[in-house]
């Protein structure tokens, strides 16, 4: 999908392979159709991401190297993963001043 950047693949791209243009060639179905994905916010080692075609309520992921969850962006709670205690503070202070434009992307990329 054009826009998609490296670092802006859904978490299971393992059959993605990064060609000399720096844009990837996917082998898997999941990855060749049009995955949309913002980030919204990057933390020092993690960051805030809404997925297009995802399921279930209303929600955003905080995404770091050895974690992920979802979080309900209606209640901010965790819907399903881990993460550190300071990680989601961090997010959560970043989250709920901006939950309106949170729920818009959501609904733009879902809706």
């Amino acid at each position: 999908m054009a826009g998609l950047k490296n670092n802006l693949l859904p978490p299971d791209h393992s059959s993605a392979k990064l060609t000399l243009d720096g844009s990837y060639a996917c082998t898997s179905a999941l990855i060749a159709l049009s995955f949309d994905m913002v980030t919204m916010h990057r933390g020092p080692r993690w960051k805030i991401a809404v997925y297009g075609r995802d399921h279930g309520v209303p929600h955003f992921h905080i995404e770091g190297v050895d974690f992920r969850c979802s979080i309900s962006i209606a209640s901010f709670e965790v819907i399903v993963g881990t993460v550190p205690a300071s990680v989601l503070s961090d997010a959560l202070d970043w989250a709920r001043p901006n939950q309106a434009l949170l729920m818009q992307t959501w609904q733009e990329l879902n809706g």
